[in-house]
């Protein structure tokens, strides 16, 4: 599988896992702190994680490799996020998918002009 050939897939995926935190980060801001939420957390950004490495995508791998670091010194409790670490959480989130989509245009891209051709 190709990155171009991939690209349609990926932008979904990542766009509905990047979404699934965004309640629970809402309980985290709301000073939730339980295992279980926090590891939820973790494991989504870490699929999309493992979806950008595995399928070409490097930057994304990399900011949620960075963004993982930081939610497992929040899970160890080396870390303890305050309103305003939770909304830059949020905006890392929002990121994710912002630049998630930018493949996916440019894949579309790619193939319009390769049909108009």
């Amino acid at each position: 599988m190709t990155c171009a050939s991939s690209t349609p897939a990926f932008s979904p995926r990542a766009s509905r896992d990047s979404t699934r935190p965004k309640p629970i980060f809402l309980r985290l801001k709301s000073g939730e702190r339980s295992p279980e939420l926090l590891n939820a957390i973790f494991r989504a950004i870490h699929s999309i994680k493992g979806a950008a490495g595995s399928l070409g995508f490097p930057e994304i791998g990399r900011f949620t490799h960075e963004f993982e670091n930081l939610l497992d010194d929040l899970r160890k409790g080396d870390f303890d996020p305050d309103p305003d670490a939770v909304d830059t959480m949020l905006a890392c989130v929002d990121h994710v998918r912002f630049t998630s989509r930018g493949p996916a245009r440019e894949a579309a891209r790619r193939g319009a002009r390769r049909s108009a051709a």
